[in-house]
């Protein structure tokens, strides 16, 4: 059941990174298993009450660091 799972979210996040890539609004170097690990580690911050807001500045964190840079000149 937990390796369906994985497989399924890892299915999600690409296609979600894939649609951001094409739309131009995530980098093209994002990595799906990157992401499921990063959000694997927000998962685990945000279970305890008292750090609700760390995880809530992680993922914005994480979200900021997908985004295509507008004013980088490359097209990472």
């Amino acid at each position: 059941m937990r390796l369906h799972s994985r497989g399924a979210l890892g299915e999600a996040v690409s296609a979600l990174l894939d649609a951001g890539i094409a739309a131009g609004r995530v980098r093209s170097d994002a990595s799906p298993g990157d992401v499921l690990m990063a959000l694997g580690g927000i998962t685990l911050i945000s279970g305890h009450e008292h750090q609700r807001d760390l995880a809530s500045r992680l993922i914005r964190l994480l979200l900021d660091g997908l985004a295509v840079d507008r004013g980088a000149s490359s097209t990472s």
